[in-house]
């Protein structure tokens, strides 16, 4: 169980939160008020939540040409082409027998898939020396991905978090809020901000960290270690690990947008985003 946890109902309310002069912060050093650099995204804490607010046009238009170089060379048709919820047109055995409920397939693309939901839950959590441009390629391969999906006729649900262990001494923090929930359209410019722009993390999930005074003590320096959600926290929802574990030796866009398919597809099989057994955790 996490020592703390910051459980938002909205982006925007993310935002309220660390706009709010009346909230306390912690009285030492407070890295998201360093100033800009490339390791957060070159812009200040005030910048990000502009970018937060408004979304990030030019890094999505900037990063386009190296997305569809990516497209061009990965196969989108090796994505599972069908759905899954409680009820359809055939079961998928694996799903049934880890106990799943969106066990029932439908063809994308029919009457009876159109408005399905998938729930998809991505870790942001990065160590420190993982660097701006490893950030980018994950984030834009999970939301290409995503978008492509959507065009394919299925509502996707998006759940941003972050998990770590204490710098120092021992305790957990989550940070978690939705970015887009299922039926809303895909609002691409802000989400790319959200996935894609180092500041999400190093600027506004920072400046939350500070919100909670009593996690001074465990996580000013260096603001936790990243680790994975356990199953519990994530059953039943697509999960996207953290940077470390999706980007290691993906250095280039057409890597990583492979990895992201194949975490993908693991768990569109039953599997965990590993591509172990379920039963075997």
């Amino acid at each position: 169980m996490a020592s703390f946890v910051q459980n938002y109902d909205s982006f925007d309310h993310v935002l309220r939160h660390v706009t709010d002069e009346s909230v306390p912060v912690w009285k030492g050093r407070r890295a998201s008020q360093d100033a800009p650099d490339s390791w957060s995204g070159n812009v200040s804490l005030d910048e990000a939540i502009k970018l937060a607010e408004f979304g990030w046009k030019e890094g999505r238009e900037r990063m386009s040409d190296e997305l569809d170089m990516a497209h061009n060379a990965t196969s989108f048709e090796r994505l599972p082409s069908f759905d899954y919820d409680v009820a359809g047109y055939m079961p998928n055995i694996p799903l049934y027998v880890s106990g799943c409920p969106s066990h029932m397939m439908s063809p994308l693309g029919n009457e009876s898939s159109m408005g399905r939901v998938v729930e998809f839950k991505v870790n942001l959590s990065t160590s420190a020396n993982v660097e701006e441009d490893t950030m980018m390629r994950r984030g834009a391969s999970i939301l290409s991905l995503i978008d492509k999906l959507e065009d394919a006729g299925m509502s996707c649900a998006i759940t941003l978090c972050e998990y770590t262990n204490a710098s120092q001494g021992k305790g957990k923090f989550l940070i978690e809020f939705p970015i887009k929930k299922a039926g809303q359209p895909l609002d691409i410019d802000r989400c790319a901000y959200a996935m894609v722009h180092p500041s999400m993390l190093r600027k506004i999930c920072f400046a939350l960290t500070e919100t909670e005074p009593k996690a001074e003590g465990g996580w000013s320096s260096g603001y936790g270690r990243p680790i994975e959600l356990p199953y519990h926290m994530r059953h039943g929802c697509v999960y996207f690990p953290t940077t470390n574990a999706m980007s290691s030796g993906r250095d280039t866009m057409e890597d990583q947008m492979a990895t992201t398919i194949e975490i993908y597809e693991h768990q569109t099989e039953g599997k965990d985003w590993t591509g172990f057994a379920l039963e075997d955790k």
